[in-house]
């Protein structure tokens, strides 16, 4: 179960990360 929960806090992460640099992207065009 903490695993599972692991896996889930790392997507959410990698799923905030791209959205930044998405935003960072956007900003520099």
């Amino acid at each position: 179960m903490m695993k599972k929960y692991s896996i889930t806090i790392a997507g959410n992460m990698g799923v905030g990360k791209s959205t930044l640099t998405q935003l960072l992207a956007k900003e520099l065009n």
